[in-house]
Formats: structure tokens, sequence, C-alpha cells
């Protein structure tokens, strides 16, 4: 039996709405933001949860919170290693603002930013997780940074479909699956991004602006 992690992107924000980056500051969900979440939850109350964890930035916290009403018996798991990239002085720009090229001062390198998402990840298999299902909300950058590490690196598969660089819209779902009977361990995207429990008005359209993105407009 595989083990099923679920990526979950937290609910909207009011800075999402109005594409301003966030990185490291904490926005808490607004009422769209907060009806996603209602909805993610509703969608997955009657599924068998064994664990969740949360980005420590609040806007991840309430969307774990509302999601586990639902999961009562397990504890919400909080990690920092999860949060979003820290973008330095770009946080709180509007996305048509951010000046193109050169260096940004105060942002996380991505080697520093990358290897917080490996820790996590190697921290979830260190111990026999075979047939559990685990939440994980976080947010776009590590979800669109940690698929093609996976892949990449640890040689997951993935369908020929999903773009490499995904957009991950708000509440969306992505979902990995591992064998950890393997040597080393296998796994295979299966789904990224996928938003059709959320009703078609309640999907943020900036999906794919996030800290990753922000830092290749400048890169």
């Amino acid at each position: 039996m595989s083990t099923t992690v679920i990526w979950i992107r937290h609910g909207e924000t009011a800075d999402n709405a109005q594409r301003r980056i966030q990185g490291w500051i904490d926005t808490p969900l607004h009422s769209v933001g907060e009806v996603q979440a209602h909805s993610t939850a509703e969608h997955l109350k009657n599924r068998k949860v064994d664990a969740i964890y949360s980005s420590d930035l609040v806007r991840c916290r309430k969307t774990a919170e509302i999601i586990g009403q639902h999961h009562r018996h397990l504890p919400i798991q909080i990690c920092p290693e999860i949060r979003e990239r820290g973008l330095g002085k770009l946080e709180g720009t509007i996305y048509g603002q951010v000046p193109r090229g050169g260096h940004v001062e105060g942002a996380e390198p991505f080697d520093v930013f990358i290897a917080r998402l490996r820790s996590f990840w190697s921290m979830l298999f260190a111990t026999d997780r075979t047939g559990q299902t685990v939440l994980v909300i976080s947010h776009g950058g590590p979800i669109k940074a940690i698929i093609p590490d996976l892949i990449g690196t640890s040689g997951y598969s993935a369908p020929a479909e999903i773009p490499s660089t995904p957009s991950i819209a708000n509440c969306s779902l992505t979902t990995i699956s591992v064998d950890q009977s393997a040597n080393p361990p296998k796994g295979a995207v299966v789904a990224v991004s996928d938003a059709s429990h959320l009703r078609a008005r309640d999907v943020a359209n900036d999906g794919d602006f996030n800290a990753d993105t922000a830092l290749e407009i400048v890169s």
C-alpha cells in the first residue's frame, strides 16, 4: 500500500485578490478564502486522514483549522519548513510594480528554500506511513518547488500533461503517492492543483502568482 500526501494551498487572502506579493507577510484569509477552506473541508470530511501539517503562517493555519474541524482527533502540526519563500523587499509589492532584473534585498536564496522543503519531506517519511493519508497545508511557492524537485531529484513519475511550472490555485489539491516499500521510496505525482471541489467563482485567478513566480520576474 502507498502513502497519499495531499498538498493544499491556503485559501485566498486580500493580498492574493489584489495581486500583492506576500512571502512571509502574515496575512489572514478573507471571506472568499474562508469559503474556499470550508468547501475543501467538506470535500475531505469523509476521507480517512492520518496527519495534518501546516505552515506557521496564519493563512495556512486558519485553512488547516477549518479543514481539521472534521478530523478533531488529529492535532495540526505546525511546520515553519513549509512556509512560503521569503521575498525580502518585494513583499507587499503589487505584481505589476515589480522591477525586472537585479538582486532582491533580503530574499531567501532558492537553495535554502528547497533545502527546508526537502527536510520536511524527509521528516515526513522518517516513520512508516504505509496506507496513510497526510494533509499538508502550505503555499503556492513550496508546492510549485517540490513537484519538479521530486521528479528531477528523486525520480518520481508524473503525467505528461502536468507542466513543469504549474499554476497552483488557492485551496487546490496536489496529490502525491509514495511507495515506502521500495528502496529508495518511489513516488508519483497524481494530480496538480485540482480545484474541482470549488465553485468556479471561488477559484482565484492568480493561482500562479506566488513567491516562485515573483522571483522569476527579478532573476
